[in-house]
């Protein structure tokens, strides 16, 4: 139970004169304030055993106690850690021995010849409450987790919590009383000693930061005068201090990766004012951050796009979005150059918003490039366009001409064949078989013109119903050659079905023409997945291959490997292929080995939007 609550005292008054203990257990019989019971101690020894057994809330001290005075037992029992309150209650009233109580551990001073009943009454009482706010303060301190003790005029450690102490590799009553000199020798000539010393001669508060000399800790330390000496209080910012050294290596990191990259790197706050910019930045622009934080941004920005380029910026800034935009830009030289820039928003880690951090890049020559490239392909287009308009006027206007040569060559032979010799029949017969090869050439150049001019809509085309009406197109041929043709399953894909159909024919025709001689040729049909959704239509087949060097020709107009008179042709289908192809934003390639097959590679998407 708290003594403040308790109806009656327990009092030990240790004293070798009985005369002295029954007038204080009279004065205190008499005195009007809480009920005290008295018990008595007569020597130093029976008062030893009495405070080690026993527990008052206060005890009386007499200064004559033989040999050892009243101060030594006063200094023993502190020592003990006894945590009621010691009064050196004495005859010898002089200020030496006042003062040398007080140190020893006594709380208060009483001369017994100056005593009275409410004197002793109000000075135990006293003395008791002032134990208990020490003790309470003494409790509070050694709570909390940092370190607070405090130093006399001389030096001494009049107190010292459980942190302080530990700290130092100590418990607070191994401390209390010691010159703090002494205690810890290595402070002396250190910014501590210095600043201790600086405000207990000022008399001035000072805080400041520093590394512990004991064990390398860093310490936010704050020294207050008091009128009998300095109380010095401390906190650990050790780990706050780690943190501030990986922060601080973090930024170099950042600096030292920013100003190495060829990027201009940029960082704003979160209203848009710049905070940080690189090398690249500063090199490009001609100005330092301190410059662009005075006279912001905006001013570097073309006025044809200011106003939409910081729209933008505000825009994203505002709702916290990604931000991207392309503008002129004055360069440090004065010219104006396309930067291409991009911004992320910054988050910390409880979700605020702190700004943008993004990079520019210099894209004018790109832009210059893309220009170039743009003109260049719209007059490469319209070249094209001519030259596919051209293709199909002339190989059209040429056919009526063409037929009536064939049309006179044939009536010539038909009327005046038997009045001709030999070489006069054998020139009309090459020019009527020139004529024939004439209009297969006309004929295959329109269609390759046709292609582009007069491809039909894109729909839904199934290759394995193409693929069957193509080999029911190319029977005979399989019959003349002994050929066979296998076809594995085909997907659907949205394409021109004319032209799919062309295109199987011409790849599937081809691969029997070219056949070994005497050898019945045998051709495969299958395809397989391509990544992007698209497909791989493979035709394969055994015959007379070709030399992979003379690849690139395979696919040109009126080009042709192997001789006419072996193999019949005009060298427009695998030319007409790959118009095909190149229309469904596909391609098509070749593989293959002289006298060890083909295979042609053509690849097209599923869908027309691809």
């Amino acid at each position: 139970m708290d003594e403040r609550n308790r109806e009656i005292w327990r009092v030990l008054i240790i004293d070798a004169d009985e005369d002295d203990y029954i007038l204080a257990r009279e004065m205190l019989s008499q005195a009007l304030g809480r009920k005290v019971y008295l018990d008595w101690a007569p020597s130093y020894e029976e008062g030893q055993k009495r405070l080690q057994s026993d527990q008052y809330d206060a005890v009386l001290v007499d200064y004559d106690l033989g040999p050892r005075n009243g101060i030594n037992l006063i200094r023993e029992t502190v020592s003990m850690g006894y945590k009621s309150p010691l009064i050196l209650y004495t005859g010898r009233g002089n200020y030496e021995v006042d003062l040398e109580a007080m140190n020893a551990g006594a709380t208060l001073y009483l001369t017994k010849t100056e005593v009275n009943p409410l004197l002793l009454e109000r000075s135990i009482r006293y003395a008791i409450e002032r134990k208990r706010v020490d003790r309470e303060r003494t409790e509070i301190l050694n709570s909390i987790q940092d370190g607070f003790f405090a130093l006399d005029k001389d030096w001494r450690i009049i107190f010292i919590n459980t942190r302080a102490a530990r700290n130092g590799g100590f418990e607070p009553e191994e401390l209390t009383g010691r010159n703090i000199w002494e205690a810890f020798p290595r402070l002396q000539g250190t910014p501590l000693e210095r600043n201790y010393r600086l405000v207990m001669e000022k008399r001035q508060s000072v805080t400041f930061e520093m590394q512990g000399v004991y064990q390398g800790a860093w310490y936010n330390i704050s020294i207050y005068p008091y009128h009998e000496g300095i109380s010095v209080y401390w906190q650990d910012i050790t780990e706050r201090k780690k943190a501030e050294r990986a922060l601080q290596e973090s930024e170099e990191r950042f600096r030292a990766m920013a100003d190495g990259t060829p990027l201009m790197i940029w960082v704003t706050d979160a209203q848009g004012q710049i905070e940080f910019i690189n090398q690249a930045y500063t090199e490009f622009f001609g100005v330092t951050l301190e410059q662009i934080q005075s006279q912001r941004w905006h001013p570097l920005v073309h006025p044809d796009d200011h106003n939409r380029y910081v729209d933008i910026f505000i825009e994203c800034l505002q709702q916290h979005k990604m931000f991207h935009a392309e503008a002129r830009v004055q360069r440090s030289d004065g010219k104006w150059r396309w930067v291409d820039s991009y911004g992320q928003p910054r988050f910390s880690t409880s979700g605020e918003f702190l700004g943008m951090a993004g990079s520019s890049i210099d894209i004018t020559d790109r832009k210059q490039a893309a220009d170039a490239v743009r003109v260049y392909t719209e007059q490469l287009e319209l070249s094209n366009q001519a030259l596919q308009d051209f293709a199909f006027m002339a190989s059209h206007d040429l056919r009526e001409p063409l037929r009536k040569l064939k049309g006179f060559s044939e009536r010539l032979a038909n009327q005046a064949g038997d009045r001709l010799d030999r070489q006069e029949q054998e020139y009309l017969e090459r020019m009527q078989q020139a004529t024939d090869r004439m209009q297969s050439m006309l004929d295959g150049l329109l269609a390759y013109s046709r292609v582009t001019i007069q491809g039909s809509p894109f729909e839904e085309v199934d290759l394995n119903r193409l693929a069957a009406e193509v080999l029911l197109d190319l029977e005979m041929q399989l019959r003349e050659t002994g050929g066979s043709v296998e076809t594995g399953e085909l997907p659907v894909i949205q394409a021109d079905p004319v032209q799919m159909r062309q295109l199987l024919q011409n790849l599937i025709g081809n691969a029997i023409k070219f056949h070994k001689p005497g050898v019945p040729p045998h051709v495969r049909v299958f395809y397989r997945p391509a990544a992007n959704d698209q497909i791989e239509l493979i035709v394969e087949d055994d015959g007379i291959g070709f030399d992979m060097a003379s690849a690139g020709q395979l696919f040109q107009p009126f080009h042709r490997l192997v001789g006419k008179s072996a193999y019949e042709g005009t060298g427009m289908g695998l030319a007409i292929c790959q118009k095909i192809a190149e229309r469904h934003n596909g391609s098509i390639t070749a593989k293959g080995e002289l006298g060890a097959g083909s295979t042609f590679i053509v690849t097209l998407p599923r869908v027309k939007n691809q």
